[in-house]
C-alpha cells in the first residue's frame, strides 16, 4: 500500500497538471477566436478579456466561427466546432469538480471529497480519486489535440476565403461543350 504522503503528493500534482492542461485548452480556444477574427490580436483580446466566463468565451468563439464560415461547403467545420466546444463544457465541469473539491483525509483513511456541511461536486465519486483525476487529465489532453486540429481547419478555411481556387476557363468551356453534346 502507498504511503499517505505519496498519495497526497500524487493528488496535489494531479490537481496541478489538470489545471495547467485546462489552461492550455482554454488558450487554444482563444486562439480559435483569434484565427476566426483574421488574426486581429488587439480586437480578439479586448473581446475575450471582457468576458470572464470560460463557457461564455467558448460560446462567443463558436458564434464567431458560425458567422465567419457560413458557406454551404463549411458545414463540416461549423458542426465540428459546435460539437467540440460544447463538449468542453462537460469537460469543464469534470475539471472544476476535481480541482475545486474539498479533498480531505481522516486519520489513516483514504483521501476523499469532504461533504461536511456542503454537497460534494456531483462528478467526483471519491472511491478512486487518483484514477478519476488521471481520466480527467487524459480527456483534457485529447481535447487539446482536438482544439489544435480545429485551429488548423480554421486556418485552412481562412486561406481558402482569402484565396479562393481559380476556375480554369478552358475547363468551363470544355464542360459547356460536353453538356451541349449530350
Amino acid at each position: 500500500m502507498k504511503s499517505d504522503k505519496l498519495e497526497e503528493t500524487e493528488l496535489a500534482m494531479l490537481i496541478g497538471k489538470i489545471t495547467m492542461e485546462w489552461n492550455l485548452v482554454q488558450d487554444a480556444v482563444r486562439y480559435c477566436f483569434l484565427m476566426t477574427m483574421s488574426g486581429d490580436v488587439k480586437a480578439a483580446a479586448a473581446i475575450l478579456d471582457a468576458i470572464k466566463s470560460d463557457d461564455t468565451q467558448r460560446n462567443v468563439t463558436l458564434a464567431a466561427i458560425q458567422a465567419a464560415f457560413d458557406a454551404d461547403d463549411q458545414i463540416a467545420l461549423r458542426t465540428k466546432a459546435a460539437a467540440l466546444l460544447n463538449s468542453l463544457g462537460e469537460l469543464s465541469g469534470k475539471r472544476n469538480a476535481f480541482v475545486h473539491s474539498s479533498w480531505t483525509r481522516e486519520g489513516d483513511g483514504p483521501i476523499e471529497v469532504s461533504a461536511f456541511l456542503k454537497k460534494p461536486h456531483g462528478s467526483i465519486h471519491g472511491m478512486a480519486p487518483i484514477a478519476e483525476g488521471v481520466e480527467t487529465l487524459r480527456r483534457l489532453i485529447d481535447a487539446l489535440d482536438q482544439v489544435r486540429n480545429l485551429i488548423a481547419e480554421i486556418q485552412s478555411a481562412k486561406r481558402l476565403q482569402a484565396h479562393p481556387p481559380q476556375s480554369n476557363p478552358t475547363d468551363s468551356a470544355d464542360q459547356a461543350r460536353n453538356k451541349d453534346a449530350t
